[in-house]
Order: structure tokens, then C-alpha cells, then sequence
């Protein structure tokens, strides 16, 4: 069994569930680029109007997206090892795959925590959305995605019983999977956002 992990679509493909075809598109790629293209545009974070503020607002989300790689390292490294642990013949082979998934579990929280852009946080549990002045009226708010192990957002839990039966290792195989997807949504929402704000800044650039 291939333990390689194509961004999309999760682990399903790994485990020939018949995941429909979706569009592999680069979005940290496209962020990096709009960001960089916002830093030729000497968009600076130090003054004010419109263009400081989307200038911010793009390297936040920058910052972000970096953040969100590594956690997705993690739960990418946590596929790998649940489904180790349901090839594992035997239950202390399994007890010593699910100290190794625990521990990159209780990895993610702290990553998403430390994901801070000079005092913006977007993934932490008292993150605080960004509502940006865009010139004139005109405002953007990019929302706090507030990224946990719970059951409201990823919903990753412990294992309980130490991957001993097969039941609880197929259980959270569900829950990496639907993790990524989750993942996935919000990588997307994020470049999206990068992108209107770049749109918005050159408009702001041109005013």
C-alpha cells in the first residue's frame, strides 16, 4: 500500500474509497506570489491607509498558510502511521503507533497557537477575525478559521484504547481523512482571500 499523500483528495485515494476528481490547484503557491506581488508593489505595514492595511492583511494570511503546512505535515505523518498501525499484527506493535499518532496530535494545537503575524493570530482558540479598511467605505474581513483538535473543528481523538482493536484504527483513519479535507477548505478560503485583497490593493495602489 502507497502511503504517498497527493494534497487531494486526502486519504481516501489511499484507501480506494473512489473519491471523485477534484482540481489539484497550488493555493500556497498562488498566496505566495500575490503576497510577493504586493511587497514589489511597496506595500509596507509601518503607516496608514488602505494599502498598509491590506499589505498587512496579505502577510498575515502568509504566515498562516505557513503555519498550516506544518500542521499539515502532521496529520500527513499520522495517516502514515495509523495505517502502519492497521497492517500491525500485533497489539504492542499498535501501542507504539499510537504513542507516535498521540504525539504528532498534540503537536498541531501549539503550531496553530504560534501561528502570529505581529499579534495577528487566525488559527489559535482566542484568534480574533481581521476586518481591514480597503479605502473610502469599503472593508474586507478575513475570519478566524480557530483551528483545534475538537470536535468543531478537526475532531482528531486520543487513542483511547491504543489502537489495540482495529475498530478504533479505522475510526481515526476516518478522522485524518476528514481532517485534511477540513484542511484543505481552509487553505482555499484563505487564498481566496488573498486574492480579493490583491485585487482590492490595486485599486487602493491606483487611487
Amino acid at each position: 500500500m502507497s502511503t504517498s499523500f497527493p494534497s487531494r483528495p486526502a486519504v481516501a485515494g489511499l484507501l480506494n474509497r473512489g473519491a471523485p476528481d477534484q482540481p489539484d490547484i497550488d493555493w500556497r503557491a498562488t498566496t505566495a506570489r500575490v503576497v510577493q506581488q504586493a511587497k514589489d508593489g511597496d506595500v509596507s505595514t509601518g503607516g496608514a491607509g488602505a494599502r498598509d492595511d491590506i499589505g498587512f492583511a496579505l502577510q498575515a494570511i502568509e504566515a498562516t498558510l505557513y503555519a498550516l503546512d506544518d500542521i499539515r505535515a502532521r496529520i500527513e505523518e499520522a495517516c502514515e502511521v495509523a495505517l502502519a498501525a492497521r497492517e500491525a499484527e500485533d497489539e504492542a506493535g499498535r501501542a507504539l503507533l499510537a504513542e507516535r499518532y498521540d504525539d504528532l496530535r498534540l503537536q498541531i494545537e501549539p503550531l496553530a497557537e504560534g501561528a502570529e503575524y505581529e499579534g495577528v493570530n487566525l488559527l489559535g482558540r482566542r484568534a480574533t477575525s481581521l476586518d481591514d479598511e480597503c479605502g473610502g467605505r469599503a472593508r474586507y474581513c478575513v475570519f478566524a478559521a480557530r483551528l483545534n483538535l475538537g470536535e468543531k473543528s478537526l475532531h482528531l481523538p486520543p487513542p483511547r484504547d491504543a489502537f489495540g482493536p482495529l475498530e478504533e484504527v479505522d475510526a481515526i483513519i476516518d478522522r485524518l481523512d476528514r481532517a485534511l479535507s477540513r484542511m484543505d477548505r481552509i487553505e482555499e478560503i484563505y487564498c481566496r482571500d488573498a486574492q480579493a485583497l490583491s485585487l482590492r490593493l490595486t485599486g487602493a495602489t491606483a487611487a
